[in-house]
């Protein structure tokens, strides 16, 4: 009888060292996730969006009215005013800008490579021995 009760006793420890890691597993997760603060920071974005960029603005705007220069005691500069044709030329030059740079990288990649394609080559040997000059 005492045999059956110590292999009893053996399984009662068995299952309270399972109950035991199985506890530790599930604090351990929860630390995890708790200290994970990506993790948090991407599902608060996922689950409130709104409030985000909402947050985001009022602070921008915040920050520029508090890191707003002021101006010393002088006259402030009027404001020029353009007309229609150079606020649609400025317009015209913003939109232009991109397609620009690309197609200036273009001409200098293009330009670049025909150099060192010529720098590659041998160069032709106009004068030979054979011939006079």
């Amino acid at each position: 009888m005492p045999h059956k009760i110590q292999e009893k006793r053996i399984q009662q420890l068995i299952q309270l060292g399972d109950e035991a890691r199985s506890g530790v597993a599930r604090e351990a997760s929860s630390l995890r996730s708790r200290f994970d603060v990506t993790a948090r920071f991407r599902e608060s974005l996922k689950r409130r969006p709104t409030v985000w960029v909402i947050g985001s603005m009022a602070v921008g705007l915040l920050a520029a009215g508090l890191l707003r220069r002021k101006l010393p005691d002088q006259e402030v500069p009027a404001k020029k005013k353009r007309g229609l044709p150079m606020v649609l030329f400025g317009l015209t030059l913003t939109a232009v800008r991109p397609f620009a740079k690309v197609w200036l990288a273009d001409q200098v990649r293009n330009y670049l490579t025909a150099q060192m394609g010529r720098q590659a080559s041998p160069r032709p040997n106009t004068h030979t021995p054979s011939q006079p000059f």
